[in-house]
């Protein structure tokens, strides 16, 4: 089992794979034909903070092959590269997964962030990734002074449920969602 491809309205989560990890580490702007979606753009600003992790998950990634819980998210109408959502490792002993998500700069505040957000979960929940042990639970952590991200948490279902001080970060407000 590979992790799903998820379709909303407006945008297609495809899983991360080799393939594009290689691509945006030999440069900064460019296309993909995707199965079923036409030649992709990847611009400069896809994937933002993640790309750091490039060179991390290609070479712990075997090739070809895809990074587990993890999705590139497509918007339809602009055939773009516009976001990145997943998971952040394997379920604890308690079922819980944290997630993560980013969109560029061009495609915030369209509702975007929480349409994806929703499928990750509602697939995470339903036990369509394949991973260690089910997921009961789902954590986020955003800062205190990003406010569109709370919004797409709440917007999403996700109950604030404390802080934690992140040494790289700073204060940290921690969210989860219930299965």
């Amino acid at each position: 089992m590979t992790t799903p491809r998820l379709v909303t309205p407006r945008l297609c989560l495809v899983p991360l794979d080799t393939r594009e990890l290689a691509a945006r580490m030999t440069s900064a702007d460019f296309t993909l034909a995707l199965d079923g979606l036409g030649l992709i753009r990847f611009g400069p600003d896809h994937p933002g903070e993640l790309a750091a992790l490039y060179p991390l998950l290609l070479a712990a990634t075997p090739h070809p092959g895809q990074v587990l819980g993890t999705w590139t998210v497509i918007h339809l109408a602009d055939r773009e590269a516009v976001g990145s959502a997943g998971i952040k490792g394997q379920p604890d002993e308690d079922g819980a997964v944290e997630v993560g998500y980013g969109f560029i700069p061009s495609h915030r505040g369209q509702g975007l962030a929480s349409e994806a957000l929703r499928a990750v979960c509602g697939a995470l929940l339903a036990g369509q990734v394949p991973l260690d042990r089910p997921v009961t639970s789902i954590a986020a952590e955003t800062r205190g002074d990003n406010l569109a991200s709370q919004h797409v948490l709440a917007a999403c279902g996700f109950t604030h449920v404390g802080e934690r001080q992140d040494d790289h970060d700073g204060p940290l407000l921690c969210w989860t969602l219930q299965g």
